[in-house]
């Protein structure tokens, strides 16, 4: 709290160097300074946020960011790109707790990072881990068809046969923008969703993953549409009678890869 920003910079410095990797209270208060009015401060603490951030226990890490995430909504522009700036860094670790309180906010000049980071995720978290799961189903809001693809991809890696919470966020991806996407999200729900989840005899419910899947055969782009054809068998049980009359449809299609 000193009145010199040039000392504050230095405090902020010499705690990323003294606080243990479980020190909540050493730790929070350099992040804090994030907010502080100094550019040379600012800087600083996003630098500190990093270096505590790798070396942090569980807890504490989750605490740093936590601390970093309350700040990006700050009035003030330049608090906001430093706090944003520093758990995107973090996030650049593999940190789901970081990409989920980060990804939002970051453009397509952060791109490459996420890219990148998304991937980390099934190295550093075991299958199941509901907060990787969601840091990767938070990259599917991302402005880039790259960063969205690896994510789907992603969430199959993570999610155990049968989740429902990526399931549904996979059914959502089925009406990306980019082909590329929903064609990743079919392979991945025919990792994902719980086969014969649907009555051969009464067909499918509007919200489930089949009939999602249904819908892509009048997809514009014939890959998807050769994907979905690929995928249906994945997804239902023999006899699926909406699965069956659609596959019987698609041999009327006007591209040949797909009849």
């Amino acid at each position: 709290q000193h009145r010199l920003a040039g000392v504050r910079c230095c405090a902020v410095r010499a705690l990323a160097q003294l606080a243990a990797p479980s020190d909540m209270d050493a730790g929070t208060a350099a992040v804090a300074r994030i907010a502080d009015g100094d550019a040379k401060v600012r800087r600083a603490a996003e630098l500190a946020l990093l270096d505590l951030a790798t070396r942090a226990d569980p807890t504490c890490h989750a605490a740093l960011v936590r601390t970093a995430a309350a700040i990006i909504g700050h009035s003030s522009e330049e608090v906001h790109r430093a706090a944003v700036s520093g758990l995107a860094r973090v996030a650049g670790l593999g940190s789901a707790a970081a990409m989920s309180a980060v990804v939002e906010h970051l453009g397509r000049g952060w791109k490459e990072m996420l890219h990148t980071a998304v991937q980390k995720l099934p190295r550093l978290h075991r299958r199941g881990d509901v907060a990787a799961i969601s840091a990767a189903a938070a990259c599917f809001g991302h402005c880039s068809g790259e960063v969205r693809s690896a994510a789907v991809q992603v969430v199959a890696q993570l999610a155990e046969p049968g989740d429902e919470m990526a399931t549904e966020a996979l059914v959502r991806q089925l009406a990306d923008d980019q082909a590329i996407v929903r064609c990743g999200a079919l392979v991945a729900l025919s990792q994902v969703a719980k086969k014969g989840a649907d009555s051969p005899k009464s067909g499918s419910s509007e919200s489930s993953p089949t009939a999602a899947a249904l819908k892509r055969l009048r997809d514009g782009n014939a890959t998807v549409r050769c994907a979905t054809l690929v995928t249906l068998p994945r997804l239902v049980d023999r006899g699926h009678s909406d699965a069956i009359d659609a596959a019987i449809d698609s041999l009327q299609d006007d591209v040949a890869e797909v009849r």
